[in-house]
C-alpha cells in the first residue's frame, strides 16, 4: 500500500469538499462526518490503482463491524490485507481517543494484514494552541503521522479557525 498516495487523496478530497462549501459561502466543517467519510472513501476507491498499486480487486465496504467497539467508517479489503480508517471531526480529544483505542484493538485475524488508521479534522482557533493537536501527535506515541492545516470559513465560531488534517498510522 502507498501511504504517500493515501494521504495525498485524502488531502486532496478534503481541499475539495473545502473549496465546493466556500463557493457557498461554508467551511469544512459545515459538512456532516459521514459525508466528508464517504467522499475521502470514494476517492480512495477511484485512486486504488495507485493506492493498492498490488491489488487487483479491492472491495470498499463503510459501516463495517469488525467487532472492536462499533462499525468502523472506512473499510477496504485487499485480498489477505485489508485498510481501516477511523474519521473524526470537530470533537474532543477524549472522543479521538476511544477511536484510536478501538483501532488498536483489532488483531490481525485469519492472516488478513491490516493497515490501521485514524483521521481527524480538528477545528482550532488561528493563532492559539490547541491541547488535541499535542496530543494526538505526541501523547499517543504514534510515529507515523501527516498533517495539514488550512484556514477555512468560521462555523458556529467568532473567531477565524483552521482546520488540521491529521492522518496518524495506528500500530
Amino acid at each position: 500500500m502507498n501511504e504517500d498516495k493515501l494521504f495525498k487523496t485524502i488531502m486532496f478530497e478534503v481541499l475539495s469538499i473545502e473549496k465546493d462549501l466556500d463557493d457557498l459561502g461554508k467551511g469544512i466543517f459545515f459538512a456532516p462526518e459521514l459525508y466528508i467519510g464517504f467522499r475521502i472513501s470514494k476517492s480512495i476507491y477511484n485512486n486504488r490503482a495507485t493506492i493498492f498499486p498490488k491489488y487487483k480487486e479491492v472491495e470498499w465496504q463503510r459501516e463495517l463491524d469488525l467487532h472492536n467497539g462499533g462499525p468502523s467508517d472506512i473499510v477496504f479489503n485487499l485480498g489477505n490485507e485489508q485498510l481501516i480508517i477511523e474519521l473524526k471531526m470537530r470533537n474532543t480529544y477524549d472522543s479521538y481517543e476511544k477511536d484510536i483505542t478501538k483501532l488498536m484493538r483489532l488483531q490481525n485475524n485469519g492472516g488478513i494484514k491490516q493497515h490501521k488508521y485514524f483521521c481527524a479534522l480538528v477545528d482550532a482557533f488561528k493563532d492559539k494552541e490547541d491541547g488535541r493537536l499535542q496530543k494526538l501527535i505526541t501523547e499517543q506515541n504514534l510515529k507515523d503521522n501527516r498533517h495539514i492545516s488550512f484556514e477555512t470559513k468560521k462555523y458556529s465560531y467568532q473567531s477565524d479557525i483552521y482546520c488540521h488534517l491529521i492522518l496518524l498510522k495506528i500500530n
